[in-house]
């Protein structure tokens, strides 16, 4: 016989007889070993790579330890702090908010303030934006009763990218004008940098849609953010900043639009940041679909949905489920671009994200009045506009536009000429070029399915 090796000496069977050992020794001895076990995990673990992996468990003993140990918070929320940072870049979200959270009761005055904002930040992500809303307020509240600056802009421009996925355009806007300007003032260039370009963002969406916006002021912020995104090192800032830049163009200028999108994937990939190559791929199959290359637009979908499914990033991935039901169904496809509809819807609802459900719901209630099922549409953008429908006067009048087509597939033609002509009122000068042409089609195919005359 061999003898065991020092790894296997000590292992149990079975996790029962493990347990009953561990409750053997009496508790105060427990929390001694808890602090040893901490001590020397922490000496063992020298590199950073290790130390990030283990620091979970190395504040669990530190944690179990302090119950009977004097001294060990400061230690516990050290470890805490390293182990909720690994988990959010290794993508495990609820483990991260789990931790944050710890951070949050446990730290001093500043680790609370981190691990508070920290905690917002995962919950907005995971879907949960009142629960964000309220850590993320509270972190702000936090950072101006400490007097720090830079965590008052961090906490703004957090709360400037919740309003503005939760239709507060206004809201988000003036936060983010706010935190460039905090930022600003304490020479914090690269987070001047990032809330600049987040900034651009949200205004290139106007620019789009022919709101409030100029392209010109949007470049200008583009560029100003790319020229520190630049010069930072940081992967995911440099490459998201060059995707959000190709944003601006798509529809516009597909072929100026595909090289930003191409050079945010390349950096992306170079430094490991799927998040950014995710979302990159997405908007390259919006153009390939806008250039007829379908089977490429598919492919490019499939591996987005796949990378952000991976990383747990949920309001890209309903945005490509969405895309890739309307490629289904335009391909006639429909019992595929439903289910990818449906996914994406419950993702967006999930999350609270109030334009990214609309998207889908448009196309998805069109695609139920094409195919003679205008009932179940109007029941859907019912229940949206009643529970979901943020007070925006151009959503409720797409919304009203919708309805009307609804009502000319069931024969209703007062109540459709009503809804057209109040839809068309609130989105006139409001959406882009084509957008009521586009809406004019649509309900003539819905007048000829209802028996109707066509409604101008």
């Amino acid at each position: 016989m061999h003898a065991p090796s020092a790894e296997t000496e000590y292992f149990f069977r079975h996790a029962v007889t493990r347990d009953a050992a561990y409750q053997l020794i009496l508790p105060t001895e427990r929390d001694t070993l808890h602090n040893i076990a901490g001590e020397a995990m922490e000496a063992l673990c020298a590199g950073e790579h290790d130390l990030s992996q283990r620091a979970g468990e190395i504040a669990h003993h530190f944690r179990v330890a302090g119950r009977s140990v004097a001294g060990l918070a400061a230690r516990e929320a050290h470890f805490v702090n390293i182990a909720g940072t690994h988990a959010e870049r290794s993508y495990a979200n609820r483990k991260a908010l789990e931790l944050w959270l710890r951070l949050a009761e446990i730290g001093d005055e500043a680790a609370r303030l981190v691990g508070t904002h920290r905690a917002g930040c995962m919950a907005t992500l995971m879907g949960d934006v009142v629960r964000g809303e309220e850590l993320l307020t509270s972190a702000l509240n936090d950072a101006i009763a400490q007097g720090s600056l830079r965590h008052e802009s961090m906490a703004l421009g957090e709360l400037a990218n919740l309003y503005w996925y939760t239709a507060r355009e206004d809201s988000a806007i003036e936060c983010c004008r706010r935190a460039i300007e905090l930022a600003a003032s304490i020479h914090d260039v690269q987070l001047r940098g990032k809330t600049t370009g987040t900034l651009a963002i949200m205004l290139s969406r106007r620019v789009r849609d022919l709101r409030l916006a100029s392209a010109a002021e949007v470049e200008a912020l583009f560029d100003e953010a790319l020229a520190i995104a630049r010069d930072s090192g940081d992967v995911y800032f440099h490459s998201m900043t060059l995707a959000a830049y190709g944003g601006l163009y798509i529809w516009r200028d597909n072929a100026r639009a595909r090289a930003y999108y191409e050079q945010a994937i390349d950096i992306a990939q170079k430094g490991g940041e799927p998040r950014v190559e995710g979302m990159a791929l997405s908007n390259l199959g919006v153009i390939a679909v806008e250039e007829g290359r379908k089977a490429d637009a598919e492919q490019l979908y499939a591996r987005a949905i796949e990378i952000n499914g991976r990383c747990g990033i949920q309001h890209a991935l309903s945005i490509t489920l969405g895309n890739l039901g309307n490629l289904c169904k335009e391909a006639g496809r429909h019992a595929e671009a439903e289910q990818h509809y449906l996914e994406g819807l419950r993702i967006a609802r999930n999350i609270g994200d109030a334009r990214s459900e609309y998207s889908k719901l448009e196309n998805y209630i069109n695609m139920l009045c094409d195919t003679g099922r205008p009932a179940e549409a109007l029941g859907q953008i019912k229940d949206f506009m009643a529970h979901r429908m943020p007070p925006d006067r151009t959503l409720h009048g797409l919304c009203l536009c919708d309805l009307a087509c609804i009502h000319a597939s069931l024969g209703r033609e007062a109540e459709a000429r009503r809804d057209w002509q109040a839809g068309i009122e609130r989105i006139s000068g409001s959406v882009r070029d084509g957008e009521i042409e586009s809406r004019q089609r649509q309900l003539g195919r819905c007048c000829d399915v209802g028996g109707l005359p066509h409604i101008v």
